[in-house]
């Protein structure tokens, strides 16, 4: 089964290259999300990629402004269409400052081999997390309101198939993608809806990206997607 791994990054200089090439261990192609990096990483990714043997499986795009992580690129059914048709089946997500480990990969594509829809990273929080009480409160909450456990972690993998077809509902409400989508998937799919969890460590590397914001974010966004009506196609 062939994967796409889509990384957000914001000037990630030390861990944005490192992070690609030893995801490209794991998965077929690699879509950097960057968000307008001033800090030297994409040049290094330049010419990471212009040396590459097959440099056919890095992508670099440029994230337009105003506009939220993975949406703008998620919701693009023909490309969807066409990664299905090359044969990938699977989309993975995952940050760019090193709390999430590529050698854990091959653990989300082994339960998206089972025919998940969505295999979610749980973070956690107790064996050995140096996670501040602020950051465990948030993902909890998170957890409670979308009614899966630890919605905020981006680390997780998607079926493409289902993309294709879930609603195209994210670049008008403006939120960030993961927030909003497992309630809309559950909604959309109901009974037959299967997200495996795929436990993980919770690593804290440099400061915590905990925004005030973010807890608006989740509610607003849970708040919408209830109210919206849902269409697929």
């Amino acid at each position: 089964m062939k994967t796409v791994l889509i990384i957000p990054t914001l000037d990630e200089k030390e861990t944005i290259l490192g992070l690609v090439r030893e995801a490209l261990l794991y998965v077929d192609k690699v879509y950097v999300d960057d968000a307008g990096s001033t800090d030297g990483s994409l040049e290094e990714l330049y010419d990471y990629w212009s040396l590459m043997p097959e440099p056919e499986q890095l992508k670099i795009l440029t994230r337009p402004e105003g506009v939220g992580p993975l949406g703008w690129i998620i919701n693009d059914k023909p490309w969807l269409g066409e990664l299905f048709c090359g044969g990938f089946l699977s989309l993975m997500t995952m940050d760019a400052g090193g709390t999430h480990r590529p050698q854990d990969i091959p653990k989300f594509l082994e339960y998206m081999d089972s025919g998940a829809y969505v295999a979610l990273g749980t973070r956690n929080f107790d064996e050995g997390s140096t996670a501040p009480w602020y950051r465990r409160l948030l993902s909890r909450t998170a957890g409670r309101i979308m009614g899966v456990p630890d919605a905020t972690c981006g680390f997780r993998a998607y079926n493409i198939y289902w993309l294709m077809k879930a609603p195209h509902l994210y670049n008008d409400t403006g939120f960030d993608f993961h927030l909003p989508f497992l309630v809309l998937l559950k909604k959309t799919v109901g009974e037959s809806f299967y997200a495996s969890i795929v436990p993980i460590p919770y690593l804290v590397i440099g400061k915590t990206s905990l925004r005030l914001s973010s807890v608006f974010k989740t509610v607003h966004a849970y708040w919408k997607v209830l109210r919206r009506k849902v269409r697929c196609y």
